[in-house]
């Protein structure tokens, strides 16, 4: 486990200027990004976050965003799922409509990452939940990894958790910061940037974590049922 930690805190010692400085406001500007959502739709924020993260397998940020305007724009002029265009899984699609339809959250959904994911965008000071995907994983293993793989392995997401939560107390951050930090100097490490051409790169917001509602613009919907 010391090993894992050390892995960590490697990667956390590479991160650069914009990673330490994003990465700290990364959640906070994803709480406003749904709070900003929230008052564009009329859904409360705890619902838009629901969506969003329910949205968000194999998805990048701007595609997330854009779906996650697309299941609530739809539903709220009374449009059927089968009309909806999402840029991920059908499945996910349709749970994100129930939850949208006011099916609790938290009484349905299991899943250990999903779960933190959503605490960690609606109350980004909370000092529990950290937000472990392929790419943590990776990192505490010291080493890139496909999630077939870390399925393969077995490995407990509390015990990766744990390790993050141990480095962020060593270092003076948040557990959901220092995963964010860690995060963006992973992909940057690794040359696994977001595409330029989506509009994610801008000045002093290089990941573009806050973006205004006006500016997700839903895809088009099917017009006829």
């Amino acid at each position: 486990m010391l090993k894992n930690r050390k892995n960590i805190r490697a990667v956390f010692e590479r991160a650069d200027a914009i990673d330490l400085r994003e990465g700290l406001v990364a959640y906070e500007r994803y709480n406003a990004t749904m709070r900003e959502l929230s008052g564009r739709y009329g859904y409360a924020v705890d619902v838009v976050a629901a969506v969003f993260v329910t949205l968000s397998p194999n998805n990048n940020y701007a595609a997330n965003l854009r779906s996650t305007a697309s299941v609530l724009e739809g539903h709220k002029a009374g449009l059927q799922p089968k009309q909806i265009t999402v840029s991920t899984y059908g499945h996910c699609k349709h749970r994100a409509w129930h939850f949208a339809d006011g099916v609790d959250f938290l009484s349905v959904t299991r899943g250990r990452k999903v779960r933190s994911f959503y605490f960690n965008i609606l109350d980004p000071q909370d000092p529990e939940p950290v937000t472990i995907d392929g790419h943590m994983i990776g990192v505490w293993l010291g080493r890139q990894i496909r999630m077939k793989e870390a399925a393969y392995l077995k490995i407990k997401y509390e015990k990766v958790a744990s390790d993050f939560r141990a480095v962020a107390r060593d270092v003076g951050l948040l557990p959901n910061q220092l995963q964010a930090v860690v995060w963006f100097a992973w992909k940057r490490i690794n040359k696994s940037h977001f595409k330029p051409q989506l509009g994610l790169f801008c000045a002093g917001d290089q990941w573009r974590t806050r973006v205004p509602a006006a500016e997700i613009q839903a895809f088009p919907a099917r017009i006829s049922a």
